[in-house]
């Protein structure tokens, strides 16, 4: 069953002291239902290993898995497979991993309890069982009031709450996120609206909707922008406000910048409990952050609903829609051959085109002209071939290169709209073209993964 606290559990485990004592290397890999060969292998050996991604991306499945069994051969190792959906992907992983006999453990996660039976005959499965009412006020307490405790005024109506949630950690937590922005008078209407929805379903997507509903109509469209971002993916706090602002979602309070603003966005709805920090920076402030599987779920269904952004997950995927659709934001993975400008006659209408592929393949583009001149934000995943019609389109906001060769075209500036700017995992040293100082809008400049770092046009800079 979701919603359990099952991967809450086996992290807990994987950073005990205890097992961080124990096991020479320890590694984890998010699964979930899109998965391959290619991106768990990636994902364990980033996780044991301190070598760059681009690296990794770069090597076949034969050669990471022969790079995974030198790492766990003759050590004692502990890996996580977290949210398991079928037996599969561990046979795909299983032939990788060395068996030294010398106590190495392999830790997986199912929201599916026969899972464990199709496995070896010595797994040792321990099924979660939902939280008693007892326990379910006092998670609920604790999330809400911490040390202090519940005032009485509340307790018998918190209590009800916490009883109608069915003992789900997740549904508590969202609920406790309802509840943290409700007045005190509100808590019997929110009561009231649990009990005519979750009485009568074993999973947490009616508590979802009701925290959806008690969004202001303000963060409803970044929550639903996760959708963009792959499940379990962590994201980087920055780039997830720099693609919000991007996308015009972002209203600028007075006396704060744009980003000072989107931060404040990002905060209410981490205090809602609907996003979770994952890393905080060395100062203060979130670096990282995460959506627990069933809220990406969520998101990825509600903003298809709404015609706010489309995931395609495959090249079959755009022509299984009845014709030209109403998206203006597409997310599309693992296209293949399928052409941008193919794209374009499914969804006429685009503003925002992100391209990504979790196995670090590259997209074979043509040389034909993009045709999305309205284009506000692209990202172009790991496009070999960068077209040069990138720089006609002059209403970009938000622009993301891999792949790049050496050279930034001098035609940039052609790009006057430009706010933000990512080269990633370019190939040898960047050169910036003069060209960029034209680009007055642009506020963030940034090189990522580069081997041998890149050159700045420093002539025309003022000391």
């Amino acid at each position: 069953m979701p919603g359990l606290g099952k991967t809450t559990l086996a992290n807990k485990v994987y950073i005990a002291d205890s097992v961080m004592s124990h096991f020479h290397v320890r590694g984890w890999c998010c699964v979930s239902q899109m998965y391959s060969r290619h991106s768990l292998l990636v994902q364990l050996l980033r996780s044991i290993s301190s070598e760059s991604l681009d690296k990794y991306l770069k090597k076949d499945e034969n050669d990471l898995a022969e790079n995974l069994r030198r790492v766990l051969l003759r050590r004692r190792y502990l890996l996580v497979l977290d949210d398991l959906w079928d037996v599969e992907a561990w046979n795909l992983l299983e032939k990788s991993l060395a068996n030294d006999a010398n106590g190495s453990k392999i830790l997986f996660t199912s929201r599916f309890q026969n899972l464990s039976s199709q496995f070896k005959p010595d797994s040792n499965p321990y099924h979660l069982r939902p939280l008693t009412d007892e326990e379910s006020w006092t998670l609920l307490q604790k999330k809400l009031f911490d040390k202090e405790g519940c005032p009485p005024t509340l307790s018998e109506v918190g209590f009800q709450i916490a009883k109608t949630c069915r003992g789900l950690p997740l549904t508590i937590v969202l609920v406790a996120g309802i509840l943290a922005t409700t007045a005190q008078d509100g808590w019997e209407e929110v009561a009231k609206c649990l009990r005519s929805i979750v009485l009568n379903n074993k999973d947490c997507k009616k508590a979802l909707e009701l925290s959806y509903s008690y969004l202001p109509d303000y963060l409803k469209p970044c929550l639903l922008y996760f959708a963009a971002f792959q499940e379990d993916k962590v994201i980087n706090v920055r780039r997830l406000l720099w693609l919000w602002i991007a996308e015009g979602l972002v209203q600028q309070t007075k006396g704060k910048s744009l980003e000072e603003s989107a931060y404040d966005y990002l905060m209410a709805l981490i205090s809602r409990r609907l996003v979770v920090v994952t890393k905080q920076r060395t100062m203060c402030g979130a670096k990282d952050c995460q959506l627990h599987d069933l809220v990406h779920e969520y998101c990825v269904e509600k903003a298809k609903e709404e015609s706010f952004l489309c995931v395609i997950h495959s090249s079959k995927d755009p022509f299984s829609l009845a014709g030209p659709t109403n998206h203006h934001r597409v997310r599309a993975h693992n296209i293949g051959e399928l052409k941008i400008w193919e794209l374009m006659l499914i969804f006429p209408n685009l503003r925002s085109l992100l391209l990504s592929r979790p196995d670090g393949g590259c997209y074979p583009t043509s040389k034909e002209e993009l045709g999305i001149k309205l284009l506000r934000v692209l990202d172009l995943g790991n496009c070999i071939y960068v077209p040069m019609e990138v720089v006609s389109l002059v209403h970009l906001r938000y622009l993301v290169l891999r792949g790049l060769g050496s050279t930034i075209p001098s035609a940039i500036d052609n790009l006057s709209r430009l706010e933000t700017l990512i080269v990633e995992n370019p190939f040898g040293l960047i050169k910036l073209p003069n060209t960029i100082w034209n680009l007055k809008r642009l506020s963030y400049l940034h090189f990522a993964g580069w081997p041998n770092g890149f050159i700045f046009p420093a002539e025309n800079l003022e000391v």
